[in-house]
């Protein structure tokens, strides 16, 4: 089985001596070098049945790939060696153009995949190191990979005395780290409350921190703040305002900040008589996301599991154990939604304003589960501990 290598950290100099170690073990010798602000040129030969061969390696030590450019200088050294055969070695490989136009002369190009394979091939030492990449704050983890397999293990579904419902079998588990962004989301809510007098308004002002993972855009909180375990939940509301015209946003948003409210009420503020309007009404009824209350002059709520504006399960930074400065040997999930556009779409919501704090890195292992008919779930575990 091929061996996977992760990670090869060598300086210019490092670099250097290995590749005249490598050719030496090849049974070349090594004539002269030169180096260059950004090239290390190695002449050497070979001596075989058909005489002496010679030839020129260039090896790059810049960390960018091998471009047209560099190419050029190796030929001009050839030229000026009176060299036939080139070889041209850079560990970050090389462009599209310069591999069309390599074919042109007798130059060899060599990457990190094959470097490190001749390296093997000759018995050459292959200094490996694990990529540490240090994150500033991280969510701290409760459990380790093997308990977290248990988990996973107990949590499949077996058949009930062996014969009936579905056997699951795990597929794979992942570790990783998610990037959780968080915000700070301020709003005003205009209230009317009725009385014998007639009508008064009045206005709420709220603050509360909120927290988004930049890779799912889910708003992540706490099921509970007093509960002996810490268990994180998460809805994807923000997702699903995406897809959503402008209107349909304003409803869905009057609902869950002022709801429940008849469709009179809603009429009045977003026009629902007008045909493109109604249809944005409509819109949130079919996709579930807002769903009338039963009786004679229905009222609607929206359809989202989510505490309260206020609720203090929203702030997990406050209640959760963080660490400072902490090396992992994974890279944390790619960010796939830019905070800018979260802090748009938490205000939208909220019908407030929105104002991104910083990034905590939640660890997190997923499961994917598959049955005897194939078909897939899967499952996520937050190992986090209260602060």
């Amino acid at each position: 089985m091929r061996e996977k290598i992760e990670y090869m950290k060598v300086s210019s100099e490092e670099l250097e001596e290995i590749v005249e170690k490598l050719f030496e073990k090849m049974q070349y010798t090594i004539e002269a070098r030169d180096e260059e602000e950004k090239q290390v040129f190695i002449k050497a030969k070979e001596d075989n049945i058909f005489g002496e061969v010679k030839f020129l390696i260039q090896i790059d030590k810049t960390k960018r790939k091998g471009g047209v450019k560099s190419l050029q200088r190796l030929i001009e050294h050839m030229e000026k060696e009176n060299v036939g055969r080139g070889v041209y070695i850079n560990l970050s490989g090389f462009t599209k153009s310069l591999l069309k136009e390599a074919r042109k002369f007798n130059v060899k190009l060599v990457d990190k995949t094959e470097f490190l394979q001749l390296m093997k091939k000759h018995g050459v030492e292959v200094k490996e190191e694990k990529r540490e990449v240090i994150l500033s704050r991280v969510f701290a983890s409760s459990t380790t990979p093997q308990n977290a397999r248990i988990f996973f293990e107990n949590s499949r579904s077996h058949k009930l005395f062996g014969i009936f419902g579905s056997e699951e079998k795990i597929r794979d588990v992942k570790y990783g780290y998610a990037p959780i962004g968080s915000f700070e989301v301020e709003h005003h809510l205009t209230l009317t409350s009725k009385s014998l007098f007639g009508s008064k308004q009045h206005t709420i002002k709220e603050k509360n921190i909120f927290h988004v993972n930049l890779a799912t855009a889910e708003i992540i909180y706490l099921a509970s703040t007093s509960s002996s375990t810490p268990k994180i939940r998460s809805t994807l509301i923000l997702k699903e305002l995406l897809n959503l015209p402008s209107t349909a946003t304003e409803i869905f948003a009057d609902l869950l900040n002022e709801g429940p409210l008849d469709f009179n009420h809603l009429n009045q503020r977003h026009f629902l008589f007008i045909e493109e309007s109604y249809n944005d009404f409509l819109m949130l009824l079919s996709k579930k996301l807002i769903a009338p209350l039963s009786g004679i002059n229905p009222r609607y709520i929206a359809n989202v599991d989510l505490p309260p504006f206020s609720s203090p399960c929203f702030n997990i930074s406050s209640h959760l154990k963080i660490l400072e400065s902490q090396p992992v040997e994974v890279n944390p999930d790619r960010v796939a939604y830019t905070p800018r556009k979260i802090a748009h779409l938490l205000a939208s919501l909220f019908k407030g304003n929105a104002t991104f704090r910083e990034v905590i890195y939640l660890p997190y292992y997923s499961c994917i589960y598959i049955d005897e008919k194939k078909r897939l779930r899967s499952e996520f575990l937050y190992p986090v501990e209260w602060g």
